[in-house]
């Protein structure tokens, strides 16, 4: 069981306490395995961003550190968002990073504990040992305490980067991209993966609508379960003859697989799914900033003597 402050500096070091495979034959969340997830989910993501990135990692994660929730929305999204960053991170680090997944589980109950001692809390980690203590000082320069909450928000912005892709969002484009050159690789990325599989087949046919703004049409088709010509004339000629109905479900055919289709109203709202573990992180990082902003709101707002009154009042 890892100690409160036994966090490897991200920055310094490639070795990651939290990376995934540190964690085969646990369970995981998401595939149910950790080796199967590693396998099955996510090296085949890491493939198709190897082929078709240029190289860019940087760019694509801090894109993703900022998920969308909607298909509408993605469409708005700069492709690749830009954001900045901490500097330190080479772009090797930034591939390196990403390609070693977190066990989220543990990131977030590891953080939720971490989160406890804070806001007004340093750290001392003298001796081998932690000790913690009221604020010693509020320079930032030297609270061990802001250190290591710099090192969780860059922890936990790199583990919403993946759950994000994993759920899609920036992933969607590429492979709507390449479905078609790529076929049997796309299809193995989403087989393992119900969560992408619902909101790129989402993506998908909202994008290859003869009229993207309304799926009336798609609505029409829907309910037409004996005729294959309404649904084909809905959408372009990338997926005109791959639609089928079948034990009363349409389903469109990729490659030699078979998913299910959406319903209209599912179609229209066109809601991105993402793990449960996100919104947990997406919490977790709003925690970490108000504490970042306490820091330095402490070390650069109040007068010497206020300092001075606060450290004596919490001593």
């Amino acid at each position: 069981m890892l100690e409160y402050f036994d966090l490897i500096s991200i920055t310094d070091e490639l070795h990651i306490t939290y990376h995934l495979a540190n964690f085969i034959g646990n369970k995981n969340s998401i595939s149910g395995d950790v080796q199967i997830f590693i396998n099955k989910v996510y090296n085949p993501i890491l493939k198709i961003l190897n082929n078709n990135l240029n190289g860019d990692w940087q760019t694509l994660v801090q894109g993703l550190f900022n998920p969308v929730f909607t298909t509408k929305t993605l469409v708005k999204k700069e492709k690749w968002q830009t954001t900045k960053y901490n500097k330190r991170l080479s772009k090797n680090q930034w591939l390196t990073l990403m390609k070693n997944p977190l066990h989220s589980q543990t990131v977030i109950k590891d953080t939720k504990r971490i989160l406890t001692v804070f806001p007004v809390l340093d750290a001392d980690n003298g001796k081998g040992k932690v000790n913690f203590h009221p604020v010693k000082n509020l320079d930032l320069k030297t609270s061990s305490g802001y250190e290591v909450i710099n090192e969780l928000a860059i922890l936990i912005d790199f583990n919403i980067a993946m759950e994000t892709l994993i759920g899609g969002d920036l992933l969607l484009p590429i492979l709507d991209k390449i479905l078609w050159q790529e076929t049997e690789l796309v299809v193995n990325t989403l087989k393992h993966n119900p969560i992408l599989t619902n909101n790129f087949i989402l993506y998908l046919l909202q994008k290859h609508l003869i009229e993207p703004s309304t799926v009336v049409g798609y609505a029409y088709a829907y309910g037409i379960t004996d005729d294959l010509s309404p649904m084909n004339e809905v959408f372009d000629d990338s997926l005109k003859g791959k639609f089928a109905f079948k034990q009363d479900k349409w389903s469109l055919k990729i490659g030699e697989q078979e998913f299910t289709m959406p319903a209209p109203d599912t179609l229209q709202q066109g809601k991105l799914l993402y793990f449960p573990t996100l919104n947990e992180l997406l919490e977790l990082r709003k925690q970490i900033a108000q504490i970042k902003f306490d820091y330095e709101f402490f070390a650069n707002k109040l007068t010497s003597e206020q300092k001075e009154f606060l450290v004596g009042v919490l001593q």
